[in-house]
């Protein structure tokens, strides 16, 4: 078993962190902010879609983590579970 689990070791996955960081960077480029391009969907689920498109490994618990971390208009995760799984 290897001495530290959190590392990735993933060529794939080492890349997709690569390419999410520069997506975001473009994002946030093209929208002049990347709270922006969060609040240009019209909606969470909007948003929760897009998310999806533009980042690599990243599905539905993911996105919804992320924006409830940064602060996003989230809905209330128990009533947002039973339609998401």
């Amino acid at each position: 078993m290897p001495e530290n689990v959190r590392l990735i070791r993933s060529r794939r996955k080492l890349s997709a962190v690569i390419q999410n960081a520069r997506r975001m960077l473009d994002l946030e480029r093209e929208h002049g902010g990347f709270s922006n391009y969060l609040r240009s969907h019209g909606g969470f689920e909007a948003t929760l879609e897009d998310l999806k498109k533009q980042f690599k490994y990243l599905g539905n618990e993911g996105a919804f983590h992320f924006l409830w971390v940064v602060e996003e208009n989230v809905p209330d995760y128990q009533a947002w579970c039973q339609t998401h799984h």
